[in-house]
């Protein structure tokens, strides 16, 4: 394909030479100004002359290039690298910033049939990481009830895999990489596929670097919430879980199957496998419940020994196995529940509140919604007072603007797919937002929903690092186009001069835009960028054509009427052209630009007065400064599916 695209390119230039040769012969000295002619013919030659000097430079440079495309080695490595950091805030997110991890304790489950080989009976948080290196084949299936500390185990496991490459031991295995289960559509796409697509999308790795890496095996999927691909419990492998652990289970690593790593609620899984459907040659091991005496030591350990008699009649509780409370806070995230709301004020040092209240609640569901309740206020009291809370967010703000989105995931479970696209019930994409909008009538929305308007583009990239790399020479045919359309536009009204002029302005700006769209490894996992990026690309190609349009025009105009006309011709035409285009090709979507930043920003028209202003700094802050919010991919994700499923049947906060 490449080979005819050059061919092409080079037919071009052969027709834009031949139509320069007939026409220059009948240009005399009164047609244009004779020095015009000489320095223009001057510069052409230094273009042509330094085209050629600089396709033959960097000739070894392309050849490197595309080698480290696929040098599957020092990808793995950088990748490893950006993994292990955002990994590491992920983590001490989920601990509530209190670095405090319960060393729980679980237990391998015999499965129905091809269990993995050196699975021991039992293993602890700490020796995770040993105990997955025993398995023949290395395949985990992490099961237990919602909180019990899933994910915190995925992460522990990610984080020590990789800590021999971050220290720079030699060897390093393959680059854990944990994705969310609910953006897959296992019937659609093949497990390589959605692997690529998730590195592509989540560190804007080029394809051809991506698909290499799957092909050598070098990442290794941990694939988090296997339960949350279907709307209940589903059956076997009539469900989206069972088609994935069907397809998870042909995913083969040469004669072996391929390693991985699943976390699922032990419900949905156990009624996956009573349907026919589990993973093949794993090991299944079942969280176990947090011991009184674990629970005693977090407890102390985060509120400090001072604090114990204040927690006496909990701990009592936690003691009497009849007891509510026992089973409620026998989780690690039900703990961290409680030591959270249960801190001392940060600004005054006092307690508000007194834990013995949580030993006279009768029923789980009381404990719940007690705890989460006061969770948001807890965590907004903590920022504000750490000055993390720049933007004064309030509690009942909070509350609200969280009630909308977790509603609309909520609501998620019931729709069926748009446009193609199963709506996740879990993950908040900013550039995919717009569904959201839907119940919000309004111009905006009727734009959202044109037929026209492409539904689910991808985000593009600003990468000058980039510029004349091989990406560019890669699409060098089609940045010959608007220079052979310039010279035949130009050159046939005023010469053939002026229109090798027009070309050599145009030709260079799209090889300008193609190479600033150019994909690069991100130097970290921000789910704010691909918005970010697509608004700063379609802007810069805006600007960039912009600019040759009006060039061309002004010449044109000026030509004919003068130098001032002309110049505020060619900026009012270059501009309008400009941004009529930009809107053309980002309400198609084709050539991917512009397309996902006009999207959201139509969602936002559409839900004002809904949700803050800044609704991407306001997720961000949830994340990073708060802990209400997780991190998987470039989606948000409530911190944990109880938190969401309160706030989205709480429209308001209940009174403290």
């Amino acid at each position: 394909m490449r080979k005819w695209a050059w061919i092409a390119g080079v037919a071009l230039l052969v027709v834009a030479g031949v139509f320069a040769w007939r026409g220059l012969p009948g240009a005399t000295w009164g047609d244009v100004d004779p020095s015009g002619v000489v320095l223009g013919l001057a510069g052409l030659a230094l273009a042509v002359i330094g085209t050629i000097a600089a396709v033959v430079a960097i000739r070894p440079t392309l050849r490197s290039q595309w080698m480290a495309d696929t040098d599957v080695d020092a990808w793995a490595q950088r990748l490893a690298v950006i993994v292990y950091q955002a990994e590491t805030t992920q983590l001490t997110q989920l601990l509530a910033g209190q670095g405090r991890r319960i060393d729980v304790r679980f237990v391998l489950t015999p499965a129905p049939g091809h269990p993995a080989d050196g699975a021991a009976p039992e293993g602890t948080l700490k020796a995770v990481t040993a105990y997955f290196r025993d398995l023949r084949p290395q395949r985990l299936v992490i099961t237990g009830a919602g909180g019990s500390g899933k994910t915190v185990l995925a992460l522990e496991l990610i984080l020590t895999l990789l800590e021999p490459r971050i220290h720079g031991s030699a060897g390093g295995g393959p680059v854990p990489i944990r994705i969310p289960a609910a953006g897959w559509n296992p019937g659609k796409v093949p497990v390589k596929r959605w692997l690529v697509g998730h590195l592509v999308g989540t560190f804007r790795l080029s394809e051809v670097t991506a698909r290499a890496l799957v092909d050598a095996h070098r990442i290794l999927p941990v694939i988090d919430g296997l339960d949350e691909m279907d709307e209940s419990p589903a059956r076997g492998v009539k469900s989206e879980a069972g088609k994935a652990l069907r397809a998870l289970n042909k995913y083969q690593d040469g004669s072996t199957k391929a390693r991985l790593v699943l976390t699922c609620r032990t419900a949905q899984y156990e009624t996956l496998t009573g349907g026919g459907a589990w993973a093949h040659d794993a090991a299944r091991v079942e969280l176990a419940p947090v011991t009184p005496a674990q629970a005693r030591s977090f407890i102390e350990s985060v509120s400090g020994t001072h604090q114990m008699p204040r927690w006496r009649r909990v701990l009592d509780a936690l003691d009497d196995p009849v007891h509510p409370l026992a089973a409620a806070l026998s989780t690690p995230w039900r703990l961290t529940l409680a030591t959270t709301v249960y801190q001392p004020d940060p600004e005054t040092g006092e307690h508000p509140r007194d834990p013995a209240y949580l030993a006279s609640l009768s029923t789980d569901e009381q404990i719940s919604e007690h705890l989460l309740s006061l969770f948001i206020p807890s965590l907004t009291a903590a920022a504000t007072a750490a000055e993390a809370n720049p933007h004064g967010y309030r509690p009942e703000q909070i509350h609200r603007w969280l009630h909308v989105l977790a509603r609309y995931l909520h609501a998620n479970r019931r729709r069926k797919a748009l446009y193609g696209k199963t709506l996740s019930t879990t993950d908040l994409v900013l550039h995919e937002l717009w569904p959201l909008a839907l119940d919000h009538p309004g111009f905006a929305t009727r734009m959202l929903t044109r037929p026209r308007i492409k539904p689910w583009p991808e985000p593009a990239r600003l990468k000058p690092a980039q510029f004349l790399t091989r990406e560019v020479f890669t699409h060098l045919p089609s940045t010959l186009t608007p220079a052979l359309v310039s010279t035949l536009l130009v050159g046939s009204e005023f010469g053939p001069l002026l229109g090798l002029m027009a070309g050599f302005v145009a030709g260079p700006v799209s090889a300008l835009t193609v190479g600033l769209r150019a994909p690069g490894l991100r130097s970290g996992v921000d789910p704010r960028e691909p918005v970010r990026d697509d608004r700063r690309a379609a802007i810069t190609v805006a600007v960039a054509n912009g600019s040759a349009l009006g060039s061309a025009l002004g010449l044109i105009s000026g030509l004919v009427l003068g130098l001032a006309p002309g110049i505020a011709f060619g900026l009012v035409g270059g501009l309008l052209l400009a941004v009529s285009c930009g809107l053309v090709v980002a309400a198609r979507g084709t050539p991917n630009l512009g397309g996902a930043a006009l999207r959201y920003t139509l969602f936002r028209l559409s839900t004002r007065g809904a949700l803050p202003r800044r609704l991407p700094d306001f997720l961000h802050w949830c994340y990073a400064d708060a802990g209400l919010m997780r991190v998987a991919g470039i989606a948000y994700q409530f911190r944990h599916r109880e938190l969401q499923d309160h706030l989205a049947t709480h429209p308001a906060p209940a009174q403290d």
